[in-house]
């Protein structure tokens, strides 16, 4: 069920049993998407998840069969194939229906049926340091009702973790939402959980990567007149949060402990 009902799982992602914070820890996973002709650039993003500090429970890799927004199919090339035989065994490959930036939230929902379970999202362009899954698990552990960020810019994050609870079945209607909120993720999600759950972002680290890709041609802002005619008016849909205080900037878990 879902848009991962019918994926090509091409590996199956192995799965800790007891992490390096012990037993008794919330299962957490990364997830990550991009397309057919972009795979072999999430292939240093792979490799920075798997050199993580914090073992993971699961990476997935969504990889849609189609750009629904560029109306592109989504062959794989030979590049793609050898990076999926290379990371088989360690990854997760699924080929859900493309949703737009969002696939990569959605998708693991679908594949995460524990409320408590963490789910990070980061871009397939992304070279992450080797504490990001340590930070934003960390944070997301706490009490507080919060979103941690790793922030990179004034609406991208270039990763986020959430719990899997957190979400229902209505936050992937987006028949009740402009078109927009569908293509751009960097103001829908954030906006959406603090509308619906009361549930508001925190930018724990700004500095959290080595490296981003630049923009391709299957980038979201190729995209015709994205910002005014799509991410604008998914802005505008949540008022610009003007109702909502402003975003926190929250220390790292083993700062907060000073």
């Amino acid at each position: 069920d879902g848009p991962d009902a019918d994926v090509d799982t091409v590996a199956d992602a192995g799965r800790a049993t007891d992490g390096a914070d012990g037993a008794g820890r919330p299962r957490v996973v990364v997830s990550v998407s991009t397309f057919a002709g972009r795979v072999q650039d999430a292939n240093a993003t792979i490799a920075s998840l798997l050199d993580q500090d914090y073992i993971l429970d699961a990476i997935y890799l969504h990889v849609p069969p189609a750009i629904e927004r560029l109306n592109i199919s989504g062959t794989l090339t030979e590049s793609d194939s050898a990076v999926l035989k290379f990371w088989d065994g360690r990854v997760s490959v699924r080929r859900p229906v493309d949703l737009g930036p969002t696939t990569k939230l959605i998708g693991a929902l679908y594949a995460e049926r524990d409320p408590d379970t963490i789910v990070i999202t980061v871009d397939g362009d992304v070279v992450s340091r080797p504490g990001m899954s340590r930070a934003l698990s960390g944070t997301c552990g706490r009490p507080t009702a919060a979103v941690p960020d790793l922030a990179g810019w004034p609406l991208g994050c270039l990763g986020a973790a959430y719990r899997v609870g957190w979400f229902d079945i209505s936050f992937v209607d987006f028949t009740q939402v402009p078109t927009g909120c569908r293509l751009h993720d960097d103001v829908y999600i954030g906006p959406w959980l603090w509308a619906h759950r009361g549930i508001r972002p925190y930018v724990v680290e700004k500095n959290s990567i080595f490296h981003h890709g630049k923009h391709t041609a299957l980038s979201i802002n190729q995209v015709a007149e994205t910002e005014e005619s799509y991410q604008i008016p998914c802005l505008k849909h949540f008022n610009y949060l003007l109702d909502k205080p402003a975003v926190d900037t929250l220390p790292l878990p083993h700062e907060a402990k000073r």
